[in-house]
């Protein structure tokens, strides 16, 4: 598991998406089923009212569940794609942001269940945005496909 963790540490700094690898965003805690990033808020994550930008909100929010599938359950067995997202805007984001997600592994585990008998499927989960006071910015719902990994050729 120790290699998965380097690998998405590596994914943030170095993504194949040019904006998440200027985006700053910092793996605070990334260790198996825990994960939580942060991003500043100045520069490509400020609009037009110098606050958060939408934008950077949600993707700090789906960067933050990707990773967390990643560290629960690694890249061998499935692939996260994000298959339906809600986002409520709470309230306006002026300090910098973060996103928290931590399951037990056993917690994990039941929620691998259904998904491992089909061999792919829906995985539901909700994600906050806290501001430094931890207040809550945004909340985002998200329903994850996971699909199996493709053979290696």
């Amino acid at each position: 598991m120790a290699d998965y963790i380097e690998q998405i540490k590596e994914m943030l700094t170095n993504s194949p998406i040019k904006w998440v690898s200027m985006a700053g965003i910092q793996a605070d805690i990334i260790e198996p089923c825990h994960v939580k990033l942060s991003m500043p808020i100045q520069g490509l994550h400020t609009n037009h009212v110098n606050t958060a930008y939408a934008g950077s909100i949600f993707t700090l929010a789906e960067l933050t569940g990707g990773a967390f599938l990643q560290s629960a359950y690694g890249f061998d067995e499935f692939v996260p794609i994000v298959k339906n997202a809600a986002i409520k805007y709470v309230k306006p984001g002026t300090t910098a942001l973060s996103c928290e997600v931590t399951l037990t592994a056993q917690e994990a585990e039941e929620r691998l269940v259904p998904i491992r008998e089909r061999g792919r499927g829906n995985y539901p989960l909700t994600i906050q945005v806290l501001d430094e006071s931890s207040e809550t910015v945004a909340e985002v719902n998200f329903t994850y496909y996971l699909l199996p990994v493709p053979p290696r050729q």
